[in-house]
């Protein structure tokens, strides 16, 4: 099967990069011919590895001349300064900046002459834009990312209108995919649930690991990282031993290192920056903690969990509400509550049986989530629209 995806950078890093190259990858290991069209380029190579089988298409490269990017054509800057079909009711779906005409015209002439038996695209933008291209032999499957109650009315309703002229969609959760079904009626057979493929961590655990907590993600309000902060803080005194690292970049940053030092716990916590991929941090945590207020689909949860690290995590849409049984492979606490959070991370903490029952249920949860066992998803997702296609 040839299969194409499409993504705003592959040279980048990010959630969604990183699981479309996991995806990409896998598929090249089973023997399907893969290609990746990423809408820009402004590195040498991709961040992620990606197997050397998988013919990557730049679109734009954005570099500096004198480092291979593309000088523009009057008419090319043009289309540039015009706004994307993903601006929709003053709302960028694409959330790029580089978002524009140019990209657009771009991406349609590369899927009309391309031969892919799937297309798929993993971003809204990206799928508006597919949605719109007619005549076209491949399969055109959307992938989502986030999740519909994430986006705001204008996105919905430009989903709602033309979601209907792809073959599939795929959600992360089945929750999500609920409401996709429930927004769009019409296309309500044609929805799945695909979670995101997360590979087995080859990284050994130590017998007795260092004493800390580790949280990753994007220095952003949803995070709630200062609900971490004030958790910790709550129960720093009983273990004095104990530290806590956070992982990530984001505009957020100084309030936080502010936060910790107004909280009394400064000295305790390590802002690491951002450090991809995480495999090798999970391995050498203690615990892991998840304090965001909603999550669409959870990824550093199930690396987590695949590294062996006990779980605490805040009850919230959508993936630890479907991942996490409270007790079993992992710790559950209120949203948006420091006291809560704080309770289910002292129980891990003070407990080495506890974390050990959490971690070695949370590997075994983990197991589902492997490559080949999404892929056999991914497949029968993908054999399925090609078949009705040749039935049409």
């Amino acid at each position: 099967m040839r299969i194409t995806f499409v993504i705003r950078n592959v040279y980048g890093v990010g959630g969604t990069i990183k699981t479309t190259v996991d995806s990409a990858n896998a598929l090249a290991e089973r023997g399907h011919e893969v290609s990746v069209i990423s809408l820009l380029r402004h590195r040498f190579r991709p961040q992620f590895r990606l197997s050397r089988n998988i013919a990557v298409k730049a679109l734009w490269d954005i570099r500096s001349p004198w480092k291979g990017g593309e000088i523009l054509s009057a008419a090319d800057k043009a289309l540039a300064a015009t706004p994307s079909v993903a601006h929709v009711g003053g709302v960028d779906a694409m959330k790029l900046s580089e978002s524009c005409g140019l990209l657009d015209e771009r991406l349609t002439a590369r899927l009309r002459e391309h031969d892919a038996d799937v297309v798929v695209g993993t971003h809204v933008g990206i799928n508006l834009i597919m949605a719109r291209v007619e005549d076209c032999a491949s399969v055109y499957v959307g992938q989502e990312h986030l999740f519909y109650e994430q986006y705001p009315a204008p996105v919905k309703a430009a989903m709602r209108d033309h979601y209907p002229a792809l073959d599939g969609h795929t959600t992360l959760t089945e929750r999500d995919a609920e409401d996709f079904r429930r927004a769009m009626p019409e296309i309500a057979d044609r929805v799945w649930a695909v979670p995101n493929s997360v590979p087995a961590n080859e990284h050994p655990r130590q017998e007795e690991q260092p004493p800390f907590v580790m949280a990753a993600g994007r220095m952003a309000r949803v995070k709630r990282f200062d609900d971490l902060l004030r958790a910790f803080a709550l129960i720093a005194g009983r273990f004095p031993e104990w530290r806590l690292r956070l992982y990530g970049k984001g505009l957020r940053l100084p309030e936080l290192e502010a936060l910790a030092a107004e909280l009394g716990i400064g000295d305790r916590v390590d802002f690491m920056g951002p450090v991809s991929p995480l495999d090798a941090e999970w391995a050498k945590a203690s615990v892991a903690v998840s304090s965001s207020l909603h999550e669409s689909f959870g990824l550093t949860l199930l690396e987590a969990m695949a590294a062996g690290t006990p779980l605490v995590a805040t009850k919230v849409a959508h993936g630890p509400e479907e991942f996490i049984e409270d007790g079993r492979n992992g710790l559950l606490a209120r949203p948006k509550d420091p006291a809560s959070l704080a309770d289910a991370l002292a129980r891990a903490m003070e407990d080495p049986a506890l974390r050990k029952r959490l971690a070695e249920n949370g590997r075994e949860f983990a197991r589902r989530f492997e490559p080949e066992a999404v892929l056999d998803r991914h497949a029968r997702v993908f054999t399925e629209l090609l078949e009705r296609r040749r039935r049409l």
